[in-house]
């Protein structure tokens, strides 16, 4: 995929984010924050646009982080996916209510 469309091309994102999950099922907590990691990158280079990809990534983050008993971390990045959710979908909705279900509807059907 990187040597079709570059390293920072939103369809990369998408795989990797797609590949994360992935790795999760897999029990490959490490390599799924790094392709994590490397998907919030690319939607990082204009952050308006792609703030629902954002949101739904981070709080994947977050979930991985609660599964690996880093309460910390999980918090701080389930706290930015919902306030990013919040400004994509103006619901305010608790952390604690909001599943992954919730940040795959704001994305659109090809990424989910």
């Amino acid at each position: 995929m990187r040597a079709t469309v570059g390293e920072k091309d939103f369809y990369t994102a998408n795989v990797a984010h797609k590949i994360a999950e992935h790795l999760i099922r897999s029990g490959r907590n490490e390599e799924a924050i790094t392709m994590i990691n490397g998907a919030l990158d690319i939607w990082s280079v204009d952050p308006n646009v792609h703030k629902n990809m954002i949101a739904r990534t981070t709080f994947l983050k977050g979930k991985l982080f609660e599964a690996m008993g880093k309460t910390q971390k999980s918090s701080i990045a389930l706290r930015v996916a919902c306030r990013l959710r919040k400004e994509v979908t103006s619901e305010d909705r608790d952390v604690k209510s909001l599943t992954s279900e919730d940040f795959d509807e704001i994305v659109a059907f090809w990424a989910r």
